[in-house]
């Protein structure tokens, strides 16, 4: 599995989807031959993993990104601060940073329920 990760990091949005699997396999064994052959790891070793097949995420049951309720405050605050930064949002996600807003969450869940509440005809 080690192996196969350290192979896929290069091209990992073609070894890791279903196309490139079975290329990755390939790869994976190849390399472990490889190893063996430079004495870099023992034929035992060896052996044992090539026994092994790799196992993969299956993104319907185990999605990696789990979906989060719609906050236009923060959508609103993550777009101008990644144009104020010059990045885009999927970099902005990755740095460690704290911002602060004007925003205030409790009041705009309050504004939103009571918003919904207008298109109930009972209310």
């Amino acid at each position: 599995q080690v192996l196969a990760l350290m192979i896929a990091h290069r091209r990992p949005s073609f070894y890791l989807a279903p196309r490139g699997r079975d290329e990755l396999d390939r790869m994976t064994d190849s390399h472990l031959r490889v190893l063996t052959q430079a004495g870099v790891i023992e034929a035992p070793l060896r052996d044992a993993a090539l026994a092994q097949k790799l196992a993969f995420r299956d993104p319907r049951s185990q999605p990696t990104v789990q979906p989060l309720p719609t906050n236009k405050g923060v959508t609103l605050a993550r777009t101008r601060l990644a144009g104020m930064l010059g990045v885009p949002l999927y970099d902005l996600d990755r740095l460690d940073l704290r911002a602060n807003t004007t925003l205030q969450h409790e009041l705009q869940e309050s504004v939103t329920a009571y918003l919904q509440k207008l298109a109930d005809p009972d209310y």
